[in-house]
């Protein structure tokens, strides 16, 4: 099972171009028209199925977190999620969405608690604890893991 190139197209005449895990050529059709990003399937990158180390969980995952990677990641699995229908736009920006959470820890995160603070929802907002949760939506993105 290897890993497949693809490539899709932003008008008016953009080109962009991602990977999907499957099973071969004829899963990788399927998978792609599941995500319904308009991807065509260029040709095989082989290797084994392991860890996107440009997915959003990764990078929360790492030590020192580089927001803009981040950010990116966050905004491409979103489109994935709401384009293939695995996940709401309530469920990844509403209050206790993905994206909503993320900005919260970049505004406030790493700051030391203060008087007042919620600590219980200090506690959604850590890296590790957000990781969980965009694991969780990228599971459910066909060909994503």
């Amino acid at each position: 099972m290897p890993w497949y190139l693809t490539e899709y197209r932003v008008p008016p005449d953009a080109k962009y171009g991602d990977r999907l895990w499957a099973k071969g050529w004829k899963d990788a059709d399927r998978v792609a028209r599941q995500r319904r990003m308009g991807e065509k399937i260029l040709g095989s990158l082989g290797g084994r199925r392991g860890v996107r180390k440009d997915s959003a969980s990764y990078l929360l995952r790492r030590r020192k977190l580089d927001v803009p990677r981040i950010q990116h990641a966050l905004a491409w699995i979103c489109l994935l999620a709401l384009q293939s229908r695995v996940a709401t736009a309530k469920e990844l920006l509403g209050d206790r969405g993905l994206v909503h959470l993320f900005a919260h820890y970049c505004q406030w995160g790493r700051r030391p608690p203060e008087e007042g603070d919620d600590l219980e929802e200090r506690r959604l907002h850590r890296p590790r604890r957000l990781a969980d949760v965009a694991e969780e939506v990228e599971r459910r993105i066909p060909g994503y893991r």
